[in-house]
């Protein structure tokens, strides 16, 4: 499709008016994916190829993995504590987060 059809689909789709803003940049945006897309045609050859292996090569793919480092996952929660002088807030909270997070 050209820019017009392009932005005649989204208008529809959409509701906005003719020139909005918001219509303008959604249709940039299509834009700028179908470019990147067109750029990269293997890519999705290459995500074909990878789908299609052999149980032997995926067998040879977990062994590969087995004898590497080990996975390791960690979590962060950061927390903003309210601003209070009333000490049974933080026993609240930090209880809380006792109970729920680390049981």
């Amino acid at each position: 499709m050209d820019d017009k059809a392009t932005e005649d689909l989204f208008r529809q789709v959409t509701g906005l008016p003719p020139g909005d803003g918001v219509l303008k940049s959604m249709v940039g945006t299509y834009n700028a994916i179908k470019k990147y897309a067109a750029d990269a045609p293997d890519a999705a050859a290459k995500v074909n190829e990878e789908n299609e292996l052999d149980q032997s090569d995926k067998s040879q793919i977990e062994a590969g993995r087995a004898s590497g480092i080990p996975l390791t996952l960690s979590n962060q929660i950061n927390i903003i504590l309210p601003e209070s002088t009333d000490i049974s807030v933080y026993h609240a909270i930090f209880r809380s987060l006792r109970d729920n997070l680390l049981r």
